[in-house]
Parts: structure tokens; sequence; C-alpha cells
């Protein structure tokens, strides 16, 4: 059999072994069906903390994990996003015996029939007697069950925040160089409707000439258009964007395009010619974006940079301290008073072992 506990409710599921040597997803897809939990909302753990989280794995390819003694640990997602704590009923099937049947056999007249209704009575409580104490194990066991569900949680958040706090650590070793070069960086973005200005009045090489295709003049002429009627209606947005939309504007007449369509119907020739003579490396550095535009492109650079200071990384990195001293904490991985309960627990389980023996010796 293939076991499953879960941990959040403290029950046991079994599976045929065959469902072992399946996929991780066949294996949520059938706890789905029979006790209704989706699978996106499966937690799957082994002991250790490990995750069984690859849907195509196969069960046991991961590990000896499912046995009655080491089962796969489940927790239903939905029951921990809960904003009050579940409420488990605890039920048995265990029937009672009412103090007025008791008052009845005992008040019996002394008989043959008395001698047999007592001694069938008392292998009834005999019988009770093991029916509650297999209970109590398997509650115990249950219990004991539940503690170490709760350490394979542990484990993998601990594994987690390790690595998290480790890529921590290579990002603002990045974002510390970032900070260096923020100054260059921003002087670079103030340089750019200068840099723009000189693109325009540069001819394209004539190797970068000879290299395009004659198919694509068309849509580098579509391409250029469009970033003009951009770079001009968000011309008010910045004075970056005021200042490439000027240049651009006033270095491209439409006489020029005109000129290069004609140039379509002239042949490849005429093309090379004309096409160094009208088009400038800026337009051809333009068409090459496709459907980004120019103006968002800087915008959306400037915007990073402002956004990115050192107060924000002394944020970010105060958020994530806070954070791990939370899942570090003592009072989180570690149930007080766990082990004064156990102890409690076997203490009972003797007594009801006792009292077992006791019920038996009165049956024989």
């Amino acid at each position: 059999m293939l076991y499953l506990f879960r941990v959040d409710i403290g029950d046991t599921y079994t599976f045929e072994t065959d469902l072992a040597f399946k996929d991780v997803k066949t294996l949520k897809t059938v706890i789905e069906e029979n006790y209704g939990i989706p699978r996106s909302k499966q937690i799957l753990l082994i002991s250790g903390g490990e995750l069984l989280d690859d849907d195509g794995a196969q069960v046991c390819m991961k590990t000896c994990a499912g046995t009655e003694e080491n089962p796969i640990y489940l927790l239903d997602k939905s029951h921990l996003e809960r904003s009050n704590p579940l409420q488990i009923r605890w039920t048995t099937d265990i029937p009672s015996i009412e103090n007025h049947t008791l008052e009845q056999w005992l008040n019996m007249t002394p008989s043959y029939e008395t001698v047999v209704e007592r001694a069938n009575t008392a292998q009834l409580f005999s019988n009770y007697a093991n029916q509650i104490v297999q209970r109590c194990e398997n509650f115990i066991h249950e219990q004991h069950q539940q503690y170490q569900g709760w350490m394979a949680v542990i484990a993998n958040v601990e594994d987690t925040l390790s690595s998290f706090l480790l890529n921590r650590d290579s990002f603002f070793r990045l974002y510390n160089q970032y900070l260096l070069d923020r100054p260059s960086y921003e002087e670079l973005f103030k340089s750019i409707p200068h840099t723009i200005d000189l693109l325009q009045k540069l001819s394209l090489p004539t190797k970068l000439i000879e290299q395009m295709p004659l198919d694509c003049l068309q849509s580098t002429i579509t391409s250029q258009s469009n970033i003009q009627r951009t770079i001009t209606s968000t011309a008010s947005s910045s004075s970056i964007t005021s200042s490439i939309s000027e240049t651009s504007t006033t270095s491209v007449p439409t006489s020029q395009q005109q000129s290069v369509t004609t140039l379509l119907a002239e042949g490849e020739d005429g093309h090379h010619h004309h096409l160094q003579h009208y088009e400038s490396l800026y337009e051809w550095i333009t068409a090459q974006l496709a459907n980004m535009k120019l103006p968002n492109i800087v915008n959306g650079c400037i915007s990073a940079v402002e956004e990115c200071t050192e107060e924000l990384g002394i944020m970010f990195n105060n958020d994530i301290n806070t954070l791990a001293e939370k899942i570090s904490s003592h009072d989180l991985k570690n149930m007080t008073g766990i082990e004064e309960r156990f102890s409690f627990l076997q203490t009972e389980l003797e007594q009801a072992l006792s009292c077992r023996r006791e019920q038996k010796d009165c049956a024989e």
C-alpha cells in the first residue's frame, strides 16, 4: 500500500501500491477524485522537507517515502489560507454503556442465567477495551505523524529561506555595483538628444547598405514613419523625447520618403545609390525596433533608474531581514510542550492497556 498522511486533520489515506510507480500528477489527480482536494491546492512533502512538485516525476523515484512509518505528507493549501483555524471534530464508533443498564445487570437475581449474562457482559467489556486501546494507539500514532509532518514543513521552509537569502546576497552584489554606476547612467540619458541628432546626420555605411535586402526597404520606410508620429505625439512628456521629436521631424522630409518609394521601381542598383543619400543611420536603427517605440524605451529606462535608488535597496533588505527573523523564530520551529504532551499520551496509553488486561482477566 501507498500511505499518505494528511497533516492538517491527522488522517491517513491509503492507495494501491502501483500508484507509487506512476507520476506525481496522477497521484494528485487520484487524491482530488477521492478526497476533493484540487490539485492546485495540494502540497506533498516527504520526510526532510523535499517537495513533490514535479508533476512528471515518478512518485517512488524521489524517495522511499510512502510506507506506513514514513508516509508522504499531504497538506490542503485551502485550509492554510483560512482566516480561522480548521476545527477538527473527534468522532468515534465505539458504543457506550449507560449506567442504568449496568445497574440492571448488577441487580439480577443469583442464577445460572445471571452468571452467563455477566460473563457475556465481561466479554463485551473486554472487546470494548480492545477497541478503545486500538483507538488510543492510532490517535497517538497520528499525533506523532502530525508532528513529523510539521517538522517536514519547517525543514522545507528553512531550505527555501536559505536559498532565498543566497539569491538576495547575489542580487545586492549586483545592485550595489549598479548604484556605483548609476551616475554614469544618468549622464548617458542626458546625452541621448545630442546622440540622436548626431545619428540623424550620419548616412548609412556602404557595407550596411550592401547587406540590406531590397524587400526590407518598404518596411523600413513604414517603421520610420510610425516612429516619427509616435515621437511627435509624445513630445510633451519629457525634455528628452521633445528633443528626439524635433530632430526626427526636421531631419526626415516627406520628399525623402517619396524619393525612396520611387527608388523601388528603379531596381537594386538605384536603391543602393539613393538609400545611401537619403537614409540616415538613426532612421535605420529605429526601423529595427519593429513594434517597440523609442520614446517608451528611453522613458522606461529613465524611470527605472530614478526609482532604483539606494534607499529602495535598503528598504527591500530590511523587509527581507524582518521576514527571515520571523521565519527563523524559535516559537515557529518548536511546538511548546510537545514533549510533555507525548509523555502524557504515553502514560494514558499505559493506563488503558492496564484496564484492558483487567477486563480480559474478568472475561476469562
